[in-house]
């Protein structure tokens, strides 16, 4: 029951901080889309899905050293969403959910915070 709680909680805990931190500030952010290079955006974000593809190949590469093998799809999805821990405050709190949420498809805590030492 608990584990279903967090599951819904911590993403959307995220996902509030990250537009009410945005909709406090929306007049700059209003004015800063208006003069925006569109191309430079697009390419951006290109980058950021890129680097996220490539972070997760890395980090099951990293796992799969320690004996512990998990679907592309599955690491996509840890990785992707311990890293929007970034954006709340607390650094270490993006390793931690990493660790957390690897734990719930298997890998050991001490596999997982390796894992995560060695990639960062």
């Amino acid at each position: 029951m608990i584990k279903k709680i967090l599951n819904f909680a911590i993403p959307f805990t995220i996902i509030v901080f990250l537009f009410w931190t945005i909709s406090k500030e929306w007049y700059q952010v209003s004015s800063q889309l208006e003069s925006a290079n569109l191309f430079l955006i697009f390419t951006s974000l290109i980058i950021l899905v890129v680097s996220y593809l490539g972070g997760a190949v890395f980090w099951k590469q990293i796992l799969s050293l320690f004996n512990h093998d998990m679907t592309f799809r599955i690491a996509l999805k840890i990785f992707t969403i311990s890293n929007f821990g970034r954006f709340i405050p607390g650094v270490v709190l993006h390793y931690v959910a990493r660790v957390y949420m690897a734990k719930s498809v298997g890998v050991g805590i001490s596999s997982g915070t390796a894992s995560v030492l060695v990639e960062a």
